[in-house]
């Protein structure tokens, strides 16, 4: 038997149909075209294969016997999965009798192939189950497939109506047979016609990261472990190089149960040493005051993994690691661009690694299917990434699957986002249809929103409050020649937490006593009270505004601390430290200010 390549939308990062993913396509299929057409593009004795597209929403192409047969999208107008059916799947559909069917006169057929859409007059008759919208196949008088579209009327306004579209063609070709192979294919044999070419990849990872090792002979060797099938297949691949690497595991608090089960019987069967982190509730916390993460508002990463990694290297490793990571070019645009070595600037000591980064998906599941390694459930039961399970970049249907799986988490999830969307005055739709994974909508979510009449501009923004603050309108001379200003925050401050925080900009002082905190940075004073109100004296009104800035800073840092983690890590001489889940600032401060260019407060 011999490998043939398969043609697919870029950017081509197919994978293996387990047995969650046939289940709902059977399923999707069955309830659209019948049965037996599930059964026909869905065959239980042949290797089928998915390829995500780009769309807005789950978008797979459908492969069979090295042929498209279709798309199962998440049409998010109807809020459901369907099945858009490409020729090759319309053949075989129609060869077993299937469902939602219009079929034409000989006249017809012609027009239609060379572009044409279908007009009701040209229709002899139709599947009484059609309605509009529907995806439907075309055949000729002698009920073979010529093409495939929407229709645009229900079956019974295209048997009534003399005039008007009927179907909207999207793909057409002349009436042939359905290409079907024979039965019997496995993944076992994929594995063997593909040997060549996954021992090829293995063998060049492997040597990446003996390389990568020599290079760096003093730092110890981990591997993050997530979960996830990259992650599992750079483990293994590590493991056959490097004696005893550790195991990095960082517990976001939002991990499926299956995720950490699964992490932990990697571990155990592999005899090495599982290192966990915990973010607890650190994301609900954050959530208080930062309100829903976004795909273009990723504070959660800051707070639940980025600052927990920190943590964990900089106990653990104080001398800095080499941490290998399973990722892969294919994930996103800024994984495509990332080299496959970097440095961390969230997490400083770790050197990253991709060993895997220019593989595909389907050498990752060949690799680990021949080598018998147990993935996560998860994939099994038909989702293809795993991750938190409230990821605001994950696609709409898969918060089905999560509602569906573990109905305690999604429901505890949403009613705490319904009654923030209350609150902010967003619609029901805001989160029904998921936009509020986005602070400013793209493009074509925007669009689908006004499609479907939901605003998705608030009456107000709902986080929790914001610390403002007031100046007083003009400077002070003082007697000395310099100049002042005055100002007051909205509310009281904690002294003792805000002359912590002072430290990073100069010698500080607090009394929580007489209720004031003091810092004096390149000749700028700042006195700044629990009352809230704050002085700031300088030798010019330049030298004042940027006391008052670095101040606000300061304060906020100090009053809005989640307590992420993230500036601990960035603090090379160890100036900070977590008390209560607020950062405190020690004498050992260089005042560098490294850590407010990180901090998710000031810049989310």
């Amino acid at each position: 038997m011999k490998a043939a390549e398969v043609a697919l939308t870029p950017p081509g990062d197919a994978r293996p149909a387990f047995k969650g993913d046939i289940e709902l396509l059977r399923a999707v299929v069955a309830k659209q075209f019948g049965a037996r057409a599930a059964a026909e593009l869905s065959p239980a004795d042949k290797v089928i294969v998915l390829n995500r597209t780009p769309a807005l929403d789950r978008a797979d192409e459908v492969v069979v016997d090295g042929f498209v047969l279709g798309l199962l999208h998440f049409n998010l107008r109807r809020m459901r999965l369907e099945f858009s059916l490409k020729l090759e799947g319309a053949r075989r559909v129609a060869e077993a009798g299937g469902a939602k069917w219009v079929r034409v006169d000989e006249g017809a057929v012609e027009p239609i192939i060379n572009g044409s859409s279908v007009l009701a007059p040209g229709v002899t008759a139709v599947d009484s189950t059609i309605e509009a919208g529907d995806d439907v196949y075309v055949t000729d008088s002698s009920g073979q497939a010529i093409a495939v579209g929407h229709a645009k009327m229900d079956a019974g306004e295209i048997t009534s109506q003399r005039r008007g579209m009927a179907v909207r063609v999207r793909q057409k070709e002349r009436p042939r047979d359905a290409q079907i192979l024979q039965g019997g294919q496995s993944w076992v044999e994929a594995i063997e016609v593909n040997r060549l070419a996954i021992k090829s990849y293995e063998d060049r990872a492997k040597r990446f990261i003996a390389d990568v090792v020599e290079r760096h002979p003093d730092r110890p060797c981990t591997v993050a472990l997530s979960g996830g099938k990259d992650s599992l297949a750079t483990l293994l691949l590590v493991k056959d190089v490097v004696k005893d690497p550790k195991i990095l595991f960082v517990d976001t608090g939002l991990e499926f149960p299956e995720t950490i089960e699964h992490t932990e019987r990697v571990a155990r069967g592999l005899g090495a040493e599982l290192i966990t982190e915990h973010a607890e509730d650190a994301f609900w916390q954050a959530f208080e005051y930062f309100g829903p993460p976004g795909r273009d508002y990723r504070w959660c990463c800051k707070t639940c993994k980025l600052g927990p990694t920190a943590k964990l290297i900089r106990e653990r490793f104080p001398e800095g690691c080499i941490t290998f990571l399973g990722q892969r070019k294919y994930e996103s645009d800024q994984r495509f661009r990332q080299p496959r070595i970097w440095e961390n600037p969230w997490v400083p000591g770790q050197i990253g690694v991709s060993p895997i980064k220019d593989w595909a998906a389907m050498y990752v599941w060949l690799y680990l299917l021949s080598k018998g390694a147990e993935a996560n459930q998860l994939y099994h039961d038909g989702l293809e990434r795993i991750g938190c399970w409230l990821c605001p970049s994950s696609e709409l249907w898969e918060f089905g699957f999560v509602d569906k799986k573990h109905p305690e988490l999604w429901r505890r999830w949403k009613n705490i986002l319904q009654k923030w969307a209350r609150d902010a005055g967003y619609s029901n739709g805001w989160v029904e249809h998921g936009f509020w994974r986005w602070q400013g909508l793209p493009s074509g979510q925007l669009r689908l929103a006004q499609e479907l009449g939901v605003g998705v501009a608030p009456t107000r923004r709902k986080t929790a409050e914001k610390l403002g603050y007031k100046l007083v309108a003009g400077f002070s001379p003082c007697k000395d020649g310099r100049t002042s200003a005055e100002g007051s925050f909205d509310g009281s401050l904690d002294v003792a937490r805000v002359g912590s925080m002072l430290k990073t900009l100069g010698k500080a002082m607090s009394s929580e006593k007489l209720g004031v905190a003091k810092v004096g940075m390149d000749g700028v004073e700042v006195q700044v009270y629990g009352t809230g109100r704050f002085r700031v004296l300088a030798q010019d009104e330049k030298g004042v505004m940027r006391g008052v800035d670095w101040l606000v800073k300061a304060v906020v840092r100090a009053e809005r601390c989640v307590g992420c983690g993230v500036c601990v890590g960035k603090c090379k001489p160890g100036a900070i430290s977590l008390v209560n889940g607020r950062a405190y600032i020690n004498d050992a401060c260089t005042r560098c200010l490294n850590c407010y260019e990180y901090c998710p407060v000031l810049y989310f």
